[in-house]
């Protein structure tokens, strides 16, 4: 992935966890896997969370993210590790994790991915993000 920060670079656009490639089409990077283009549009954020450690996001060493894309019966959970802009940087390695797997599977994908970013809490909070089931 980018290791530059949010901006403009070359004429295109780069955030933290994705290369918008053009409009509303993004790169995500996937676990043990070539990464996906998507398009925003048809893949509507169905939830996401977010950590940091630090009591502000402006001071932390390490921040997390976990997102959850679905269309039609088919989910993507991405998340990542990086570096934050605050203290003393750490020196550790970005990590980029992702899932492709059906509606079913979501809770699992979620723990997977969170797992993999090594914040195995933050897979609680984008769980109770999620749309709730009516039984």
């Amino acid at each position: 992935m980018f290791r530059t920060p949010v901006g403009y670079h070359g004429g295109q656009l780069f955030t933290n966890e994705t290369e918008v490639i053009m409009g509303n089409k993004i790169k995500i990077s996937m676990t043990d896997r070539a990464p996906v283009e998507i398009d925003t549009d048809e893949w509507p954020m169905l939830a996401e969370a977010k950590d940091h450690d630090n009591q502000y996001l402006s001071q932390a060493n390490r921040i997390w993210e976990i997102c959850v894309r679905r269309k039609d019966e088919r989910v993507i959970v991405y998340g990542w590790k990086r570096e934050g802009g605050g203290g003393m940087p750490v020196g550790e390695k970005s990590i980029y994790a992702g899932e492709l797997t059906d509606e079913s599977a979501t809770v699992s994908a979620i723990r997977r991915v969170a797992e993999e970013i090594r914040n195995p809490e933050l897979a609680m909070y984008v769980i109770r993000e999620l749309p709730a089931e009516t039984i």
